[in-house]
């Protein structure tokens, strides 16, 4: 597991925009979804701040319009199942370094998560991303949260609870937002989203 940025590896902060207000995130995750979004949260509740993709996940569990996946450190075991979703986006919320202050909240560059793994599981998230990139090709998101402590045994720090709680409340504030809209008229579409993903969320 790769807990930390390789040391002289900007790459991972140059390709990071920070996040500092949540108008600013909801502004951001707003162009960022859609119907067919799906979101992917991983991470290790074993291993503090690890865990914050974890709590997120299971926080926006049948509570927001988007299909949540909860993948804890094997994404990979996922693919199939998010690729038959057919989404047209895909957000991995996950614990990364980009070596801001404890709890920053950034979009990270995808191609810099792949190349210099910054991700706390980077091994698991490039097998990840490369897999599903070959099942069904779409736009990825890495919304990252920076990490204070990953002690074996120990919950989240307390700016990083603070990070997870911002992110769960502008994803429901944008599906409540999302529902209190007129229904779209119905479209015909090649390809039609799988049913079965119709479910909020999944372990």
């Amino acid at each position: 597991m790769n807990r930390h940025r390789p040391e002289g590896d900007e790459s991972a902060t140059s390709s990071a925009v920070r996040i500092t207000s949540q108008a600013d995130l909801r502004q951001r995750l707003g162009q960022l979804l859609s119907d067919r979004t799906v979101i992917v949260c991983m991470g290790s509740e074993l291993h503090g701040d690890d865990g914050v993709g974890v709590v997120v996940g299971r926080a926006l569990a049948e509570s927001v319009r988007w299909t949540v996946f909860e993948v804890s450190i094997a994404p990979e075991s996922f693919v199939v199942k998010i690729a038959n979703c057919r989404p047209d986006r895909v957000i991995l919320i996950d614990s990364v370094d980009v070596g801001a202050p404890a709890g920053m909240i950034a979009l990270v560059d995808v191609n810099a998560l792949v190349g210099a793994s910054p991700s706390t599981h980077g091994p698991a998230t490039k097998l990840f991303l490369e897999a599903l990139r070959l099942m069904h090709l779409c736009p990825f998101a890495v919304l990252g949260v920076q990490p204070a402590g990953m002690e074996t045994g120990r919950g989240l720090t307390t700016p990083v609870a603070k990070a997870a709680h911002r992110i769960v409340a502008a994803f429901r504030a944008l599906s409540a937002a999302c529902d209190d809209r007129p229904p779209a008229p119905p479209t015909t579409r090649s390809g039609s989203h799988d049913r079965s993903c119709q479910s909020p969320h999944r372990r």
